[in-house]
Formats: C-alpha cells, structure tokens, sequence
C-alpha cells in the first residue's frame, strides 16, 4: 500500500519568512503537530513542529519576532504518493518524525502523519475477510 491512498490532502504551509507566531496558530488551529515549510514555488525546504516552537519558547525566544526559519528543521525530508507505507513508518521511525511531508516534483501535494498511517492499517484490519494483524511489508 502507498501513501497516496493514506495521506492527507488538506495541508497548511508556511514559508520561511513567516513569523513563528504564524506558525505556532496553524499549529494550534489545525491541531496538528507539524507543517511543512516551502520557497515561493511551493518547493519544501523545511518542516517547523510543535516541538521546535516549544524549545524556542522555552529559550525566551518571542514568536512573533522569529521567523519561522530561524525555528524549523532545514532537513527537507519528504515522501512520494508513490512510497510504501512501510518505507514511510521505516522513515518516521529512524527520522523520529511523526509526520512527512508528500511531494510531487519537490512540491507539496500532502502529509502523511504517524495517524494516517494507523487509520489506514486498523481499516485494512478491520475489512472482514482479512488476516489480522498483517505485517506491513505484507501490504
């Protein structure tokens, strides 16, 4: 199974100019725990997460003087619609991640989180006529 079956298409993103303040209310209005950072042609260069706000928070750093790319992870990993799930979880494990970003062509076309991965496998689990508890590599 790929992540274009499992990941989410509605995804907020911030630039790295914007304030971190910006980035901390999407955070909090979308109740999601990262977002993906892009250039001015939709390219990700960053993901900013929940827990890089708290950190600069906690150091006395005031968001609405940052920029979101003085807060974010410059690492600019992302998946294809086209990747495995298991390659994903793989990711997300080593990466300690618990979102990617999704990208076509090195721009954002979604996410895939570590609960769209989940809902993905307790559907597949739960389809009667399944073998439960299936490997990922099985899928």
């Amino acid at each position: 199974m790929s992540v274009q079956h499992a990941m989410s298409t509605s995804v907020a993103v911030v630039t790295a100019e914007d304030s971190a303040a910006h980035a901390a209310d999407l955070l909090v209005e979308r109740n999601v725990t990262g977002l993906p950072v892009v250039d001015p042609d939709g390219h990700v260069v960053g993901v900013v997460s929940d827990l890089d706000l708290i950190w600069t928070l906690r150091h006395g750093v005031d968001l609405r003087e940052a920029t979101v790319a003085e807060v974010m992870d410059a690492r600019p990993l992302f998946v294809e619609p086209e990747t495995d799930l298991a390659t994903v979880v793989d990711l997300m494990e080593e990466w300690r991640v618990r979102r990617l970003p999704v990208c076509e062509a090195g721009r954002v076309v979604g996410v895939i989180s570590r609960g769209d991965v989940l809902r993905m496998l307790h559907t597949r689990e739960s389809v009667p006529g399944r073998i439960k508890h299936a490997a990922l590599g099985d899928m």
